[in-house]
């Protein structure tokens, strides 16, 4: 990742959303990290850490998520998130270099709304 978006991530990341493994909510397949109110950035933990980051706008309905149907996107602290970020390495199909960076990165954020 070009250090740039690193720092653009880390400064201005506001919430952090988790996406569930199905059928265990102590483990996350995707996280959403919201940049200030207009854009977020969607990173799979199955696959290997992005070398380019895309940055998805907000303004067209948020994430896209129905209640209900799909899987839940549900927003926590930056202490929960971590939590679950060091638990769901233990699953076979998470990309546990992927996790190691991004708590490297999250470790790092300022301007978290939950902590």
């Amino acid at each position: 990742m070009h250090w740039k978006s690193k720092n653009k991530i880390q400064r201005e990341t506001t919430k952090l959303y988790l996406t569930e493994l199905k059928g265990d909510e102590k483990m996350a397949r995707e996280i959403r990290l919201q940049l200030g109110k207009k854009e977020y950035v969607l990173l799979d933990l199955e696959t290997e850490f992005p070398a380019k980051i895309e940055y998805i706008s907000l303004s067209n309905g948020g994430f896209n998520y129905t209640p209900g149907q799909g899987d839940q996107i549900i927003i926590y602290g930056k202490s929960k998130v971590l939590k679950i970020l060091e638990n769901s390495k233990k699953s076979d199909i998470i990309n546990s270099q992927t996790v190691d960076e991004l708590i490297s990165m999250i470790n790092e954020m300022t301007n978290l709304a939950f902590s």
